[in-house]
């Protein structure tokens, strides 16, 4: 499960590597704010994964 997570993160750097050497610097600003939009989004996805899974393990504990 978290591997998928970090498999996420690892091509997204990859691609990051990626336009920093194909890309001019006014190009890579505009990426940037991007990617940092797009991190946060599967930053807060993951948090709500979590949250999830917690919330159904405390149930299962609870109906033992």
């Amino acid at each position: 499960m978290f591997d998928k997570v970090s498999e996420c993160g690892k091509a997204a750097k990859a691609q990051v590597d990626f336009m920093s050497k194909s890309t001019d610097m006014v190009y890579q600003c505009a990426f940037a704010e991007d990617a940092d939009k797009i991190t946060e989004m599967v930053r807060n996805k993951v948090k709500a994964f979590i949250r999830k899974l917690k919330r159904k393990k405390k149930a299962e504990h609870e109906n033992c």
